[in-house]
């Protein structure tokens, strides 16, 4: 938890910027391939829950292990 007088890292300005626009499109996006996941969510994490099946079954990421910023970036780079 950070502090409230300490600047955002990056990651946790993208995290943010993200729930942002999803709460005002109601819309959820897959950050690898921008196709829309999940809209009309009731709630956080049906968000998340769509988002993780999205990149289990899309990108063949693994389901039983965190996935880390190099793992989407390296997935991103071969999809693209």
């Amino acid at each position: 938890m950070t502090d409230e007088n300490t600047v955002p890292t990056p990651a946790e300005s993208e995290l943010t910027g993200t729930l942002e626009t999803v709460a005002e499109t109601e819309t959820a996006y897959c950050r690898l391939c921008d196709e829309p996941v999940i809209s009309g969510a009731d709630n956080w994490g049906d968000v998340l829950e769509a988002l993780a099946d999205h990149g289990i079954e899309a990108h063949d990421l693994p389901e039983d292990e965190p996935w880390t910023n190099e793992m989407l970036a390296a997935e991103g780079e071969s999809d693209g």
